[in-house]
């Protein structure tokens, strides 16, 4: 039934979309993403063979992917604002510096370094757009005794970014030579919603501070079952949250998840209703969707899906439907157990490879609805 429900709502979804072009970068194929970028049209796929590749600026809505159990290297990329209406999917690359100035963005199974030449940049910079992060390490450093020590996200200019399942480890240092820390997530005027997440503040041997797990100026953040650990200096651990910085007028909450050190005051509150969510797997065609929710026990969730990621804010619900509403269903129906757990598991059908799929939980509660961050993807 699961999978009956799926592949028809699948149908109906998909029905009239264009036809993807599949464009391949390396042997027999383009010899640089950025030729094969000027190719495609909106919609098309990217396959990326193993090698290091140079950096490329991408602004359209398209899929790019290292190739199945190809070992992409070294790739570098600038994200022009990508047009209304489209998105750029990420996937299964190694990328030395990533820089979202605006539009739609999701990175999955990625891992982030800086670039190496960068010396204030953050791994990951978004600046004015939407991302989402699922699956991904995003390091503020290569290695511990290398420049450049920076954060490993920094998110401004009413950035939202979204993230599970992924860890922002802040640049910092094992040697004098280098006294440097950095924080995991640095938000100024943004907006951050992450579930199953490790955000650790760079660590610092020097005379110097180490760095907060999350800085947030003016910012909003949600974050549930997840860990936020300063990091450690000679003489102890700094606060998971910046102490000195106001996260502004709706600061969020933290709630279900390990701070370290416990101890530190925080202007951003800690306890209340959040619905988180864990991906078990990326998707594939066919094979299994399973994600595992965690809310209030006892609580209803409803499992929506679309192929189109969105930002609404709605009436009665907390934070925003990540799903385009213009292409929602319902999917299914969930009811936690008295431990707040609720498991769903669907089968996706073939033929759909190269297809989006998001889903949202959206928890049923007395009070405001919790939406949980997004989860789904390119389908493998």
């Amino acid at each position: 039934m699961h999978a009956l429900r799926l592949g028809v709502g699948l149908l109906a979804l998909v029905a009239g979309l264009r036809a993807q072009a599949v464009h391949v970068v390396g042997a027999g194929g383009f010899s640089s993403i950025d030729a094969a970028l000027a190719a495609s049209s909106p919609g098309d796929v990217i396959d990326v063979q193993a090698g290091t590749w140079p950096r490329f600026t991408a602004g359209i809505g398209v899929v790019i992917r290292g190739a199945s159990g190809a070992n992409v290297q070294g790739v570098s990329v600038s994200v022009a604002a990508v047009p209304p209406g489209q998105t750029l999917h990420l996937v299964g690359l190694q990328i030395a510096g990533l820089a979202v100035i605006g539009g739609t963005v999701t990175i999955d199974s990625c891992q982030v370094r800086p670039f190496p030449s960068a010396t204030t940049e953050a791994a990951l910079t978004v600046v004015g757009g939407r991302v989402h992060v699922q699956g991904c390490d995003v390091t503020g450093a290569w290695s511990a005794t290398a420049l450049p020590q920076v954060a490993a996200m920094r998110c401004a200019a009413n950035a939202v970014v979204t993230a599970i399942d992924s860890q922002f480890l802040g640049g910092g240092s094992a040697t004098v030579y280098f006294p440097v820390a950095a924080p995991g997530i640095d938000l100024d005027h943004a907006l951050f919603e992450g579930s199953h997440v490790v955000v650790r503040g760079g660590s610092s041997v020097g005379a110097i501070l180490a760095a907060n797990a999350l800085r947030s100026v003016a910012s909003t953040v949600w974050i549930s079952d997840s860990t936020l650990q300063g990091g450690t200096e000679p003489w102890g651990t700094e606060c998971w949250l910046d102490p000195w910085v106001s996260p502004g007028g709706n600061p969020g909450r933290v709630v279900r998840s390990t701070l370290v050190p416990a101890a530190c005051s925080s202007a951003v509150p800690t306890n209340g209703s959040l619905l988180g969510v864990h991906r078990v797997a990326p998707l594939s065609s066919p094979g299994p969707v399973t994600l595992a929710f965690t809310a209030d026990p006892n609580e209803l969730v409803a499992v929506v899906f679309g192929v189109a990621t969105g930002f609404a804010d709605v009436p009665g619900i907390e934070q925003p439907v990540l799903v385009d509403l213009a292409g929602i269903a319902v999917l299914d129906l969930l009811l936690a157990d008295a431990a707040g757990n609720a498991n769903g598991a669907w089968t996706m059908p073939p033929g759909f490879t190269g297809t989006t799929v998001w889903l949202q939980g959206i928890a049923i509660g007395a009070g405001a609805w919790q939406p949980s961050p997004l989860a789904g993807g390119v389908i493998r």
